[in-house]
């Protein structure tokens, strides 16, 4: 059995106890996701759904340790105990680099080489590579793009799917933008047309 069915398998014992947390894969590690009170910082007032980063990566033993941890998540958030103190190790991020190497790996065959290099070297050589992957970093790369650009638009798109393959929690929909490619078209360009009732321009003699 792959490790998929295994992990909605877990789900399914999580939901059938009562366990309203839910395990998921995302870029080889493991989390768990529920509706979880604000972490340590945060400007939120109230609840909502949110990922905790187990801090390990996918296999049969982590997830039985995850299954047992998202057991444990319900019970503290039933009794109103839950605290993310207990996760600030696990939940440091870590640095762009390791981020766009792991991208790399699960997206690079699915593309031309031709799309690869300019949709997404372009983007991810204009990242701080050693810093921390946050959603302050992706913020700050886009939002340095001109708006309605192609280069807003490119940087929207991959940098939307790093932060998802991440497990990372943006909202960057208001800096799409509404290029179009008609905008820079050369079929958009004015024609200058002939007056057929212009005389020639005068021939120089010889």
């Amino acid at each position: 059995m792959d490790l998929i069915s295994r992990i909605a398998q877990a789900n399914g014992r999580l939901k059938n106890g009562g366990v309203w947390v839910r395990i998921e894969a995302k870029g080889g590690r493991l989390y768990l996701r529920a509706t979880l009170p604000p972490r340590l910082g945060s400007q939120k007032n109230g609840s909502y759904q949110q990922r905790i980063a187990l801090g390990y990566g996918i296999n049969p033993n982590n997830l039985s340790n995850a299954e047992k941890e998202a057991r444990l998540v319900g019970s503290l958030l039933d009794r109103g105990e839950f605290s993310w103190e207990r996760y600030v190790d696990t939940e440091t991020p870590e640095i762009v680099e390791q981020w766009v190497e792991r991208f790399t790996q699960s997206h690079q065959s699915k593309v031309s080489k031709t799309t690869w290099r300019t949709e997404y070297q372009q983007v991810f050589k204009r990242l701080p590579l050693d810093q921390p992957l946050t959603t302050e970093v992706l913020l700050r790369a886009i939002e340095a793009t001109e708006p309605d650009s192609r280069q807003r638009k490119r940087f929207f798109t991959t940098l939307s799917s790093l932060s998802k393959f991440a497990g990372l929690e943006l909202d960057v929909s208001c800096l799409e933008g509404v290029y179009s490619p008609k905008a820079v078209s050369p079929a958009n360009f004015p024609v200058t047309k002939l007056n057929p009732h212009r005389p020639p321009p005068p021939t120089l003699s010889q």
